[in-house]
C-alpha cells in the first residue's frame, strides 16, 4: 500500500475508534486435572475488538503469585485472531507446582485452597503497532498435600497351637495433613508379613478426617501350614517385617486424585 494511503487509513481508523481500544480481561479459572504434585488449570481470557478490522493476539506473559512468592509463570506465543467488532475467548493454560504453593503458604485454609493472583500482559498486533494490555485475576487455588501412611502395627488376638492357626489384627493410620476432610473410594489394600501376603481386599470407602490420622484395622487369620512356621516364629518373637499398601481415588471438590501409599518396615507385635 502506498505510504500516503496507509497514513490516511490509519488516521481514519484512529478517528473512527477514538476512545475505543482493544481490551483483554480474565473472566474465570477452572481446574482441569490435579495430582499431589501439581494443579493443571486454565484461565479464560476475553479479548474484545471494537475496531472494524481483525486484530491478532501475538503473545501472553503471565506469573502466578501466592503471597510474595511466584509459583508459576509462562509465555504463550500462538497467535489468535480477534474478529472485527467482535470478541474472542482464549484459554490460558496454567500449571502450578503444589510444593511451591505449599511452601509459600503461611497458614493453609480449611477449604484446602489458598489465594493466588495471576498477573501479566497480552500483546496485541494492530495497524497502529503492537500494544500491550495488562491482565490480573485473583482466585482461590486448590492446594492439597498427599496423605501419609504411618508404620503399621500388629496385635495378636489368639494362637491355637493345636490347630496351627494365629488370629491377628493388623492396624495402621492414614494421616491427612490438609485442613479439608477427604474421602477415598474403592480403596484396594494389602498386607504382607515376612514377605508373605496375608490379607488383600477392597474397602468401598475410606474417610480421612481433616488434619488428623484415621485408623484402619484389618483382621487376619493365618494357617501355619499355609504360611510356614518361620512367620509364626517371627510373630512369637514380637517383631516381624511387614508392608502395607493402599490404592484408591480421593474425591476432592475439584478433580479426583489417585491415592497410592506404601509403607514397610519392622512391625512390633503386642499380645
Amino acid at each position: 500500500m502506498h505510504t500516503r494511503h496507509r497514513v490516511a487509513l490509519l488516521t481514519a481508523l484512529a478517528t473512527a475508534t477514538v476512545g475505543c481500544t482493544p481490551t483483554v480481561k480474565p473472566v474465570g479459572m477452572d481446574v482441569d486435572a490435579m495430582s499431589w504434585d501439581r494443579v493443571d488449570a486454565h484461565v479464560d481470557l476475553r479479548a474484545t475488538n471494537p475496531w472494524p478490522i481483525d486484530l491478532t493476539v501475538m503473545r501472553v506473559d503471565y506469573t502466578v503469585h501466592v503471597g510474595e512468592d511466584a509459583v508459576a509463570s509462562g509465555t504463550i506465543t500462538e497467535p489468535n485472531t480477534i474478529p472485527a467488532r467482535g470478541r474472542l475467548e482464549v484459554p490460558l493454560p496454567v500449571t502450578v507446582d503444589t510444593q511451591a504453593a505449599l511452601q509459600a503458604l503461611s497458614t493453609p485454609t480449611d477449604a484446602g485452597t489458598t489465594g493466588a493472583v495471576l498477573s501479566g500482559t497480552v500483546t496485541v498486533d494492530t495497524p497502529l503497532g503492537p500494544t500491550t494490555l495488562p491482565i490480573e485475576l485473583g482466585r482461590d487455588l486448590p492446594v492439597l498435600e498427599e496423605p501419609r501412611l504411618k508404620r503399621p502395627w500388629t496385635r495378636v488376638e489368639q494362637i491355637d497351637l493345636a490347630r496351627g492357626t494365629v488370629d491377628l489384627v493388623v492396624g495402621f493410620k492414614v494421616v491427612n495433613p490438609n485442613g479439608l476432610a477427604l474421602s477415598a473410594r474403592r480403596v484396594d489394600y494389602g498386607v504382607s508379613l515376612s514377605g508373605i501376603p496375608v490379607v488383600k481386599g477392597q474397602k468401598p470407602r475410606l474417610d480421612l478426617a481433616a488434619g488428623a490420622p484415621s485408623a484402619v484395622e484389618l483382621p487376619v487369620h493365618l494357617d501355619v501350614s499355609a504360611v510356614g512356621r518361620g512367620l509364626l516364629k517371627a510373630i512369637e518373637s514380637g517383631r516381624v517385617a511387614g508392608a502395607v499398601w493402599l490404592d484408591g481415588m480421593v474425591q476432592t471438590p475439584w478433580e479426583p486424585i489417585r491415592l497410592d501409599l506404601r509403607r514397610s518396615g519392622t512391625i512390633r507385635v503386642w499380645d
